[in-house]
C-alpha cells in the first residue's frame, strides 16, 4: 500500500516531505511498468496494481483462467461515465516486461500493452480524461477492490484473491513509454527524471533498517512503503 503523499510514511529518509500527490497522472498520460511472473497454476481474478476511488481511476489485473501456459492481464481506466479498457495474454512461469500505458498523446487518448517491448492490444475504443479524482486514493500493489463497469459490456472486475506470483523493478510515469525507450532501459537502472513518480527496485538488503518490509522508492518522490505481512521469502 503506496500512501500517495510525498514523504508521509517515512519522512526521516525523505528528501520530499511536501506531502503532494505524486502518482495520480492531472491530465497527462501514464505508463505502468514492471516485470511480471505468473506461476504455472489456475488463477482467479486479481490485482496486480491499482489506484482507485469509487469507480473513478485504474486496476491491471489478471483474468481468471484455467490455462497453465497464459494468463490474461486487463487494464482498465475509469473516470465518471468514460472507462477504457484492454487485454493481453502473457506467458506462465516465466518473467515478462509489461507496460500499460494510457496514452494521450494520440488525438483522443487511447490504452495499449505492450509484452516485453513490443505493443500487443490497445483498447477499441478512445477517450480523453481530465483530472480524475482519486489523489488521496493509495496506490495498492498485489491487492484491491472491485473496479466497477470497466470491463466489456460495463462489467466489474472482481478480484477474488491477492495477488500470486512475483513482480520485480515498478516503475510509474507520467508519459506514454514507446517501444524504443522501454528496449533502452527496462533491464538496467534508470535516474530520477521529471516523468518518473514512483521507481520500486525490490532489492533493499535484509535489515537496513530494522525492518525488512520497507520498501525504497529510488524515483525521489519519497513514497517509500511498506509490505503488508512481509516474509523474507517475499525477497528470495
Amino acid at each position: 500500500k503506496v500512501k500517495d503523499f510525498a514523504g508521509s510514511e517515512f519522512p526521516g529518509i525523505s528528501k520530499d516531505k511536501s506531502g503532494k500527490s505524486i502518482i495520480a497522472p492531472a491530465g497527462k498520460s501514464l505508463t505502468l511498468e514492471s516485470f511480471i511472473y505468473v506461476p504455472a497454476e489456475t488463477n482467479t481474478n486479481q490485482i496486480i496494481f491499482q489506484k482507485l476511488s469509487g469507480s473513478n481511476g485504474f486496476t491491471l489485473g489478471l483474468s481468471g483462467s484455467s490455462s497453465l501456459t497464459s494468463a490474461s492481464i486487463v487494464f482498465g481506466v475509469r473516470s465518471g461515465s468514460v472507462g477504457l479498457v484492454s487485454s493481453a495474454s502473457i506467458a506462465k512461469s516465466e518473467f515478462n516486461h509489461v507496460a500499460a500505458v494510457y496514452d494521450r498523446q494520440v488525438e483522443e487518448g487511447l490504452l495499449k500493452i505492450y509484452v516485453n517491448q513490443s505493443l500487443v492490444a490497445s483498447s477499441s475504443v478512445s477517450g480523453l480524461f481530465g483530472n480524475i479524482d482519486f489523489e488521496r486514493s493509495p496506490f495498492y500493489i498485489g491487492s484491491g477492490s472491485s473496479h466497477r463497469e470497466i470491463m466489456p459490456g460495463k462489467l466489474d472486475f472482481i478480484p477474488a484473491s491477492t495477488y500470486s506470483g512475483a513482480l520485480d523493478d515498478l516503475r510509474v510515469f507520467h508519459s506514454a513509454r514507446t517501444e524504443q525507450e522501454q528496449r533502452s532501459s527496462s533491464h538496467r537502472g534508470i535516474f530520477a527524471s521529471e516523468d518518473l513518480k514512483l521507481y520500486f527496485k525490490f532489492n533493499e538488503p535484509t535489515s537496513s533498517f530494522g525492518d525488512n518490509s520497507v520498501v525504497l522508492d529510488s524515483s525521489g518522490n519519497s513514497l517509500h512503503s511498506r509490505i503488508t505481512n512481509f516474509s523474507a521469502y517475499n525477497r528470495s
